[in-house]
């Protein structure tokens, strides 16, 4: 965790995604998955990652933790974002054709022009999220 200065000159908690699951997400999603599959009670702290554009598709996001990441124009096709943190993410844009999104939490999430065709979203909630 680290602190940085607001605008308004007072100290703000500025946090950061997991150094390392960023990594492993970064060597592709079979690699990724993988990992999940090895690692099951791993929550992955992904919070403020910028994904702009990224290709997710099919990502094992299951009980992730994603708040405030950045992931206009990621496709995200089929991913499983299951019961994940989504709390004030960026998807404008974003294809989300087919995910699960059952019990996710996108409360303020930016879901403006994103592609939610066929994706589930039993008992997500969407309070305050933007639609397009």
């Amino acid at each position: 965790m680290s602190f940085g200065w607001a605008k308004s000159g007072e100290l703000s908690r500025i946090t950061l995604p997991n150094p390392d699951h960023l990594a492993k997400l970064k060597e592709g999603i079979s690699a990724f998955n993988q990992w999940r599959n090895n690692h099951p009670k791993v929550k992955p702290d992904l919070r403020d990652a910028d994904l702009d554009g990224a290709d997710l598709a099919g990502a094992d996001l299951k009980n992730a933790h994603l708040r405030s990441a950045v992931l206009p124009e990621a496709t995200l096709f089929g991913a499983d974002l299951r019961e994940a943190e989504l709390c004030r993410a960026d998807f404008r844009m974003a294809d989300l054709r087919g995910a699960d999104l059952r019990k996710a939490t996108l409360l303020q999430a930016r879901i403006d022009v994103a592609n939610l065709q066929a994706a589930l979203l039993s008992q997500a909630n969407l309070y305050e999220a933007v639609p397009g």
